[in-house]
């Protein structure tokens, strides 16, 4: 679980976090995906305290939060923005109610994606557009609600079956950025506070891998391995018939 921090600290990761790649690339994903949300109604699935608001309000006529108490125990608590709690499994809304929706690091954490995707596609309107993210390297988190990880494979087949098109998808890192990530936060992550030893050692760690990572990969780039996908996809006014 990602710690909980203000939402000042979410849009500037600081290099010193363990999980500063995370955060720095998931922004930068959606602050290119943006571009594609629709004028008129979004709904964020799994909206915590709704940190991507600010990115799509100027795109977009209203900003609506649906999130579910069980498993917001395990991340953002009482402290969440939602307009509406639900399971996300069965999401109270019509369908076609939506012009857009948002989907950050969710999908993980249901036990059926399948219905998910389906859930969504169902209240978005046709040539409404998805935008997600989902992991496809990350440690355990907000257990037990911890359940699956995605490739670009298996995230395509979920949105396909679901008369969703992928328009446009970002790999988030490369494999050696995301050995560096896992190996800070296996090293640091999973510690509480430690003394102030432990604490000039975590930030001397997290500022050295945070640094040569990225520095390292760009003269040995593989996208075998990442940390997740984010994406986004229509849904499809005529869907083909297989």
């Amino acid at each position: 679980m990602l710690p909980l921090e203000p939402i000042a600290e979410f849009w500037n990761p600081q290099r010193r976090k363990c999980y500063y790649w995370e955060r720095r690339l998931l922004l930068e994903s959606f602050q290119k995906l943006c571009r594609h949300a629709q004028k008129g109604d979004l709904l964020d699935v799994g909206c915590g305290r709704k940190p991507y608001h600010a990115l799509f309000a100027d795109r977009i006529s209203s900003y609506w939060g649906v999130d579910y108490p069980v498993t917001m125990k395990g991340s953002y608590r009482s402290s969440t923005q939602a307009d509406a709690f639900a399971n996300c499994l069965q999401l109270p809304f019509q369908d076609h109610s939506f012009d857009t929706v948002l989907n950050t690091q969710v999908l993980e954490h249901v036990p059926d994606p399948q219905k998910l995707i389906a859930e969504m596609s169902r209240v978005l309107k046709p040539g409404g557009v998805l935008i997600l993210s989902a992991p496809m390297t990350w440690p355990l988190h907000e257990e037990p609600y911890d359940f699956y990880r995605y490739t670009t494979y298996g995230l395509k087949s979920l949105l396909n079956a679901n008369q969703l098109r992928v328009i446009e998808e970002i790999q988030r890192g490369g494999t050696i950025l995301t050995l560096a990530q896992v190996l800070i936060d296996a090293e640091v992550g999973g510690h509480k506070t430690g003394g102030p030893l432990w604490k000039a050692y975590s930030n001397l760690l997290c500022l050295t891998l945070n640094t040569l990572a990225p520095c390292i990969e760009k003269l040995h780039f593989n996208r075998r391995l990442c940390l997740g996908i984010s994406l986004a996809a229509v849904k499809e006014t005529n869907p083909q018939k297989s």
